[in-house]
């Protein structure tokens, strides 16, 4: 079939500047025959093209041909020139708009893969975006495979406390997946995101602070006993704001939190 080999070879073109634990020499042998910016873009598109004909669908492998097209796509998405990685989100929107009805739970666990990788910022924020906007669609019963699944992920994603884009992206997805797998969660996976999130709140970063109090919220409102983890939140925020010593102020992240439990509606 020719659009599979045309498929193929737009796959072995962009592999070609994927990084590998070879040496000094299969570096630089990658460097002299990496693809220009421009074969980059026709590359990736080539693949969207392909992969959202109708007659490509009905191959037997295609699962691992779409697989291999996300990971294209993501690897694109984190390409140094901006262009580049414009059209490779427009290649994976294509896709996903395309294929959501036919291949939803292969979509949502191809976005999962790059998650759990928990690689370049660039195609972190991506893999997150798209997963949050996918989240509501999860089947009810792979919740909570998803939940056990996606709490470590966050876990060591909200470790990245340095990159302001990577944890705003992090709180967006909890944001919108904790309503549909909050009810699928123990107690013992709301306290490892809650205690996952607190350390975040004495971070330099404004914004990581906002973000880390969000979370926080919205893991407590959406979990099966809103009314107690908030009241374990809360008690151990004050545990933090008010010790002893007497010098301590509270700072402006702990007051940003104390303001949105105190708004916050559990269960909503």
């Amino acid at each position: 079939m020719a659009s599979i080999e045309k498929l193929i070879k737009s796959f072995e073109a962009l592999k070609v500047v994927q990084p590998s634990a070879g040496g000094e020499e299969p570096l630089l042998k990658k460097k002299e025959t990496a693809p220009s910016k421009k074969e980059k873009i026709i590359h990736c598109t080539n693949i969207a093209d392909v992969i959202c004909t109708t007659s490509v669908r009905t191959y037997s492998d295609f699962p691992k041909l779409l697989g291999i097209s996300v990971e294209s796509f993501f690897f694109c998405c984190d390409d140094e020139d901006s262009d580049v990685r414009m059209v490779a989100d427009e290649c994976l929107n294509r896709t996903i708009k395309t294929l959501l009805d036919s291949h939803l739970g292969r979509l949502q666990a191809e976005l999962y893969k790059e998650i759990k990788k928990n690689g370049p910022g660039r195609s972190l924020r991506v893999a997150l975006g798209k997963f949050g906007d996918l989240c509501h669609l999860i089947k009810t019963q792979k919740c909570r495979a998803y939940t056990v699944n996606l709490i470590p992920c966050f876990v060591r994603i909200s470790q990245r406390s340095e990159e302001e884009s990577v944890q705003e992206a992090l709180a967006n997805t909890v944001v919108r997946a904790m309503p549909m797998l909050g009810q699928f969660t123990n107690d013992n996976d709301i306290k490892m995101l809650l205690r996952t999130f607190l350390p975040n709140l004495s971070c330099p970063s404004a914004l990581v602070r906002r973000c880390a109090a969000l979370s926080l919220v919205t893991v407590c409102q959406w979990s099966r006993k809103p009314n107690v983890f908030l009241l374990w939140l809360l008690n151990d925020l004050f545990s933090l704001v008010l010790p002893v010593q007497e010098t301590i102020p509270l700072t402006p992240s702990s007051e940003s939190l104390l303001f949105q439990t105190s708004d916050s509606t559990p269960g909503q």
